[in-house]
C-alpha cells in the first residue's frame, strides 16, 4: 500500500489475522483507510512516528489516532500543530488534539497553535464561542513514572513473598513516604505473619490496618497445587482508585509461584510538579485575554481534594491573575460507565481577564 506525498511514498505492510479484525469489527479496507489518513496528515514523517510493518498490536493505536486527527484537519493551524509531533512528545500533542476535539464538540471554535506577538510564547489553542471574546487554552500533561518506582516495590514484594508464605492474595497499601520502612521492619517480625494468616482464615476478604502506617488487604484464595516453576511470573503496573474518595495509588501487582502480591502507594506529592507547570504556563499567557490551562486527568495520582486545595491556595490567586481558571479533562472510564469525557473546572476569582460566563457549559 502506498500513499503519495509530494511525489514520494509511504509504504505499508500489514500482517494480522481475520480473527483479530473481526474482534474489532474491522475490515482490511477500513484499516487501509486509517493508514491513508495518517499518511496524508504526517507525510513522510509517518515513518518516524508509526510502524510501516503493521501487526495486530499496532492497530488499535493507529485507529485511535486516525479517528481523532482525521476530523480535525479542517481546523485553522492544524498543519502547525502536526509539525510539532515527534517520538518524545507525541502523546503530549495528542492530548492537545483530544482537548480541541472535545472543545469543538462543546460548540467552541478552535484554532491550533495561534500566532501571537513575536515576544510571546504561544499557547496551544485559540478558542471562541458564538463570536464572543477570545480564550486561549494551554494543554499540559505530567510525567508520573517516578511515582511508580518498580525497583522499590519489587523489593517489598520479595520481602513479603519470603516472610508471608500464604496462598491468599495480599495487597499492601502504603499511607505515606515512610510506610515502606515500616513494612520492611514489621513483615519479618515473628508476630506479623500470624496476624495476616488469621485475617485470611476469618473472612473471605479482610483488611489489616497496621499502626496507621499501611493497610493489608487479605483475599482468600484456594491452596496452590504444584511447584513454583508451574506458574507464570508476571509484573503489572497501574493505579488503583478508591471509588469513594477518588484517591489513586500508583503501584504494581506481582505474580510468582501462583501467588499474587500487590504494593501500591503512597499518594504522591504533586506540589513540585504543579509548581513547575504553573511557572511554564504563566509564561504562555496572552495579556488582555482570558487564559485557561487544561490538564489530563489520567496524569493525576493521589488525592483529588489535595490537588484542588493546591490550585486554590497557590495557583488561582491574585499573584497568578494571568490564569482565568484551571481545567482537568479525563477520558478514562470503567467498562460499564458512559464514555463521555469528564471535565472539572476551577475559576480564578482574581483573574485579570475572567472567563466568559458559561464558556465551557453553555446554558
Amino acid at each position: 500500500m502506498a500513499n503519495p506525498k509530494d511525489g514520494k511514498h509511504v509504504k505499508f505492510k500489514i500482517n494480522t489475522t481475520q480473527e483479530f479484525l473481526d474482534s474489532r469489527g474491522l475490515t482490511i479496507d477500513k484499516l487501509k483507510e486509517s493508514l491513508s489518513v495518517l499518511a496524508e496528515i504526517f507525510g513522510l514523517k509517518y515513518e518516524r512516528l508509526f510502524p510501516t510493518k503493521i501487526s495486530s498490536e499496532h492497530i488499535d493505536r493507529i485507529l485511535h489516532v486516525s479517528e481523532l486527527l482525521g476530523p480535525l484537519r479542517q481546523l485553522p493551524g492544524f498543519n502547525r500543530h502536526i509539525k510539532l509531533y515527534d517520538k518524545n512528545n507525541f502523546d503530549d500533542h495528542l492530548f492537545a488534539a483530544r482537548t480541541a476535539s472535545w472543545l469543538v464538540g462543546q460548540g467552541i471554535s478552535v484554532e491550533f497553535e495561534p500566532v501571537t506577538a513575536v515576544d510571546q510564547k504561544d499557547p496551544d489553542l485559540k478558542c471562541e464561542r458564538d463570536g464572543g471574546p477570545t480564550v486561549y487554552v494551554e494543554c499540559k500533561r505530567m510525567r508520573t513514572d517516578k511515582f511508580f518506582d518498580l525497583d522499590a516495590k519489587q523489593s517489598l514484594a520479595d520481602l513479603i513473598y519470603e516472610n508471608l508464605p500464604t496462598c491468599d492474595q495480599l495487597s499492601f497499601y502504603l499511607h505515606h513516604e515512610g510506610s515502606a520502612d515500616k513494612v520492611r521492619q514489621l513483615v519479618p517480625d515473628k508476630n506479623f505473619a500470624p496476624m495476616i494468616f488469621a485475617a485470611g482464615l476469618n473472612a473471605e476478604d479482610s483488611d489489616v490496618n497496621v499502626e496507621g502506617e499501611f493497610r493489608v488487604n487479605v483475599l482468600r484464595r484456594p491452596a496452590i497445587i504444584g511447584s513454583e516453576e508451574d506458574f507464570l511470573t508476571v509484573t503489572a503496573g497501574g493505579w488503583l482508585q478508591d471509588v469513594y474518595s477518588g484517591v489513586r495509588l500508583p503501584g504494581y501487582f506481582f505474580m510468582r509461584g501462583g501467588r499474587s502480591i500487590g504494593v501500591h502507594g503512597p499518594p504522591p506529592d504533586y506540589s513540585n510538579l504543579l509548581n513547575n507547570k504553573r511557572h511554564k504556563s504563566k509564561q504562555q499567557s496572552i495579556p488582555g485575554s482570558a487564559y485557561v490551562v487544561i490538564m489530563q486527568d489520567e496524569d493525576f495520582l493521589g488525592d483529588p481534594e489535595e490537588h484542588e486545595r493546591f490550585f486554590r491556595r497557590v495557583w488561582l490567586t491574585v499573584e497568578n491573575s494571568e490564569f482565568s481558571g484551571i481545567g482537568v479533562l479525563g477520558f478514562a472510564h470503567m467498562p460499564d460507565e458512559p464514555s463521555d469525557p469528564k471535565f472539572r473546572f476551577s475559576l480564578n476569582p482574581d483573574a485579570a481577564c475572567p472567563l466568559p460566563e458559561d464558556f465551557f457549559e453553555p446554558s
